[in-house]
């Protein structure tokens, strides 16, 4: 009894579960040094044999019998000529069909355990005859109900298995989860001048794999995952539907993050997928959400405010500057400031909080990784064991991007060869140095996220770099 255990990945087996599914044909080459040869389970025989200089049958108006010793039935027989090509074609055999063509004789549609050949011609001398027929049936092996092992009773000849495993993304023990999101299960942002919503804080959405290398566990960009976002509304019953059918990509939901309701998952992207299962994250809610400071606007005033309320709330009031703040609060609430007794309002001004910025991209073209850290236009690169050098980032150390202008939205590398698959790639163009030279391919690897730095690890090169664009908020 053999069993198939798992290691790192699992499910999918891609076995045998049916009679003869992998069977494979044989074939045996059987060199004729004497009147009987036995194969593996092939054997030839020979009613008249006598050798010739070089080993082979000196065949003189005889017969060659050809037969499995299991059974197995034969497919196809080439006898493989010495010498005397000219009287092959006298050459007959008992079953299928006989071809010459060059020194082989070929006999086809044989279907049958046994075969015999028979010769009217003298001087036709067979060096080897290759003998295929129906490999064994390779058996059948169990897949248990959790599909991480398989078992079969081993049969009574060589069998080879061959398997396929792909990644249980739903694995309870090591399952693969989304991280970066809320644990409150709410994402506050604010309205920019743009029209656009970005979070208040910053968010780097990451699909982690816990089984997958240090380097390369956010798989978020892997080959074969494909991630959605539902956008969901409430139903009639105060519950949240969400729509299966008109997902919306998680680029574009990082670039504009509407309020709303959403549940993000990653999914194979077909059937040909190293990955197995739907990841869900928890549901959560893009709520939009201000700021407000009140504070009097002389020292006369400090004091003077009996109370600052928001909503059905309080907000406290610091005694030393007069100041009250209070942050996440919903649009179309009602905010009242009231004066102590003995004291009037002459003035209320109502300014609009310093807005986030608008986008700011930077462009380095004409590359030349000569310092570290380098730097240009605000921003930074920063690299350990100095893995950066010329135009290109090799594999020795991780590559850093800082910035003094924000926080990075979205950065876009273009660049030759690369074996860099955290980011999303695709390729952009090719071009040919000189006639003589093979095309060389243009790839566009592009970050997307809300961070104050942003690491490509060590393990991981690019080549031939033309450009690298950063867009901050």
């Amino acid at each position: 009894m053999k069993t198939i255990s798992r290691y790192i990945m699992t499910l999918a087996l891609l076995l045998t579960a049916v009679t003869g599914a992998w069977a494979k044909d044989v074939t045996e080459n059987i060199n004729l040094t004497t009147a009987t040869v036995n194969g593996k389970n092939v054997t030839v025989s020979a009613n008249q044999f006598s050798a010739y200089t070089g080993a082979g049958l000196n065949w003189n108006n005889g017969r060659l019998t050809v037969s499995t010793k299991d059974g197995s039935n034969i497919i196809q027989v080439v006898l493989n000529i010495k010498s005397g090509a000219d009287k092959a074609r006298d050459v007959t055999s008992s079953i299928g069909t006989c071809t010459v063509e060059g020194s082989k004789i070929t006999a086809t549609g044989i279907n049958a355990s046994s075969v015999t050949f028979s010769n009217t011609k003298s001087s036709l001398r067979i060096g080897s005859v290759e003998v295929t027929y129906v490999g064994p049936d390779p058996g059948t092996m169990v897949l248990s109900d959790a599909k991480t092992e398989a078992t079969m009773e081993m049969p009574a000849y060589d069998v080879d298995v061959d398997y396929m495993l792909v990644r249980d993304m739903q694995d309870e023990t090591n399952p693969v989860t989304f991280s970066g999101l809320p644990s409150s299960g709410n994402i506050v942002v604010k309205k920019g001048s743009d029209g656009k919503y970005q979070p208040a804080e910053a968010l780097t959405i990451q699909l982690i794999d816990p089984l997958a290398a240090a380097e390369t566990q956010n798989i978020i960009a892997a080959d074969g995952i494909t991630v959605k976002v539902l956008v969901g509304a409430e139903n009639g019953q105060g519950a949240i539907d969400f729509d299966q059918d008109n997902p919306i990509t998680l680029e574009a939901f990082l670039a504009d993050m509407k309020p709303g309701y959403y549940w993000i998952k990653a999914e194979p992207t077909d059937e040909n997928s190293p990955y197995d299962g739907t990841v869900y994250s928890s549901q959560f809610t893009v709520v939009e959400k201000y700021d407000l400071t009140v504070k009097p606007a002389n020292d006369f005033s400090k004091g003077k405010v009996e109370s600052v309320t928001v909503g059905s709330g309080s907000v406290t009031i610091d005694a030393n500057t007069g100041k009250a703040t209070k942050t996440g609060i919903d649009p179309e609430t009602e905010v009242k400031l009231k004066a102590k007794r003995g004291y009037v309002i002459d003035k209320v001004e109502v300014k609009k909080g310093i807005a986030p910025p608008d986008p700011v991209t930077v462009t380095w073209n004409n590359l030349n990784f000569n310092s570290n850290p380098y730097t240009r236009d605000g921003v930074t690169l920063t690299t350990t064991n100095n893995s950066a050098s010329g135009y290109n980032f090799y594999n020795y150390g991780d590559k850093t991007f800082t910035t003094t202008l924000g926080k990075f939205t979205r950065i876009e590398i273009v660049c030759e060869g690369n074996n860099f698959d955290g980011w999303a790639k695709e390729k952009v163009g090719e071009y040919q140095p000189d006639p003589e030279s093979p095309y060389i391919e243009v790839f566009k690897l592009t970050w997307t996220g809300n961070a104050e730095s942003v690491t490509i690890p060590g393990g991981n090169y690019l080549y031939g770099i033309s450009s690298i664009t950063f867009t901050i908020q």
